[in-house]
């Protein structure tokens, strides 16, 4: 027997021993989950992992339930003890071995039971899964397509295929796939996969995104239901639908993943969103939802100016209410590291560049990746007189090309040298000031 599989095969047989010395106590919650059963779609009728006996189906089931991960081990420690010759165990010892961190172990495993055993479709599965994991998609590719070969209506072969095939329009592929992720037959484990897997390619039209996203908050836990549960949020705001949006911003006050500051400005939003919809600035008919925004974010309106700072005209019919709280601050970030004076770049704004400079705003902040100044180098789809005054405003105003961009990209200059227009017309404009401030390039 190969090493590997001895050494992974002890943890079970210590844990079988245990079992032969002590009663496990029953777990009735646990005990309750069923196998998982056919699913009978539109024009595929799919199984999952159909060659492991009903009993392990159930048990590697339960263990991906965090609340019976542990005692579905025990149970399938017994259940080795009665049935050590059953194949299907070597993929249960391998699937735990990877969700306790170890996929490089678990890889190494399997291939040995695949050398034995290379009709096992299940464990070609899960190797092409821990493959496509890990990112090595040759691999992965080929043990799916053989388990695809010996198992045909095999469920997680299917859906780490199209996994696997993600960059690629599927129209067949992605029907099933929504058809797996709303069936309340398939287990929550694989309608995570299959929502997984669509959410690769985040559709653009918002029925479909809310489709999703709801989809996600029914059948994911934890951080991923609470992220869930702020990206429909998000969506909902910019839809207008505001009772829906707050309703789920109230419910995410508790959240622990989300930080409570992004979800009071998301609120804020919804709310002068609302407020400008009824008047253009504050007036009697919509005081109270301006003061309900104020007080959500004590007045200060930094982090929403940021959050929609990217949305020109959206930052255009918010202006009269945000200029209402303290004064902005221009270094304000939203989740993706925006500040209004990078998007004020961006847009082409030349008159509110300055305005944000001048109360403060850093040209050699990093919004993400790119300072300001790269930002406005690159800006190719800003008209070039505008573009290069924005540039020579921010060099003239500390911004520095050799800040501009992330450590461990490549230099501003390699990046404008990528565009005609930038390295013949804006790029000479920053080697002469370099040269006019005595500055090493």
């Amino acid at each position: 027997m190969h090493p590997t599989l001895i050494a992974l095969g002890l943890g079970i047989a210590l844990a079988g021993n245990a079992i032969a010395q002590t009663s496990i106590p029953s777990n009735p919650t646990c005990d309750a989950i069923p196998a998982p059963v056919p699913l009978q779609l539109k024009d595929r009728r799919l199984r999952e992992t159909p060659d492991l006996s009903p009993r392990l189906q159930q048990l590697n089931v339960m263990a991906n339930d965090t609340r019976c991960f542990e005692y579905a081990q025990y149970r399938m420690a017994e259940y080795a003890q009665a049935h050590p010759d059953d194949l299907g165990l070597h993929f249960v010892r391998a699937r735990l071995t990877w969700s306790m961190g170890g996929i490089d172990q678990a890889i190494d495993y399997l291939k040995a039971v695949l050398r034995e055993h290379p009709d096992f479709a299940s464990g070609h599965v899960l190797q092409g899964a821990m493959y496509l994991q890990r990112g090595n998609l040759q691999p992965a590719g080929d043990h799916l397509k053989q388990a695809l070969m010996q198992s045909p209506d095999d469920l997680w072969a299917n859906l780490n295929w199209w996994k696997l095939q993600a960059g690629q329009e599927d129209a067949e592929a992605k029907a099933l796939l929504l058809q797996v992720a709303e069936s309340r037959e398939a287990s929550r484990f694989a309608r995570s996969a299959s929502i997984e897997a669509l959410s690769l390619r985040m559709p653009a039209e918002a029925p479909e995104r809310e489709r999703l996203m709801r989809l996600k908050i029914e059948v994911t836990e934890g951080h991923y239901r609470e992220q869930a549960m702020i990206e429909l949020a998000s969506l909902l705001v910019y839809l207008e639908r505001h009772a829906e949006a707050r309703d789920l911003l109230k419910q995410l006050e508790s959240a622990r993943s989300i930080d409570p500051a992004a979800i009071k400005a998301l609120h804020a939003q919804s709310l002068l969103r609302e407020a400008s919809r009824i008047a253009p600035r504050t007036t009697p008919d919509n005081q109270a939802l301006v003061t309900e925004a104020r007080n959500l974010v004590n007045g200060d309106f930094s982090q929403l100016a940021a959050m929609v700072a990217h949305d020109a005209a959206l930052s255009l019919r918010l202006k009269p209410f945000l200029s209402d709280g303290k004064p902005i601050d221009p270094n304000a970030q939203d989740a993706y590291g925006m500040t209004p004076l990078c998007a004020a770049v961006m847009q082409g704004e030349g008159f509110e560049v300055r305005e944000l400079v001048r109360q403060g705003g850093d040209p050699n902040l990093l919004c993400g990746k790119m300072s300001a100044l790269a930002h406005a180098v690159l800006a190719n789809t800003t008209e070039l007189n505008t573009r290069l005054a924005i540039v020579g405003f921010l060099l003239e105003n500390g911004a520095d090309p050799a800040r501009a961009v992330a450590p461990g990209l490549a230099s501003l200059e390699s990046h404008c040298h990528t565009y005609p227009e930038c390295r013949e017309q804006v790029w000479p404009k920053v080697q002469g000031y370099q040269s006019q401030s005595g500055r090493v390039r």
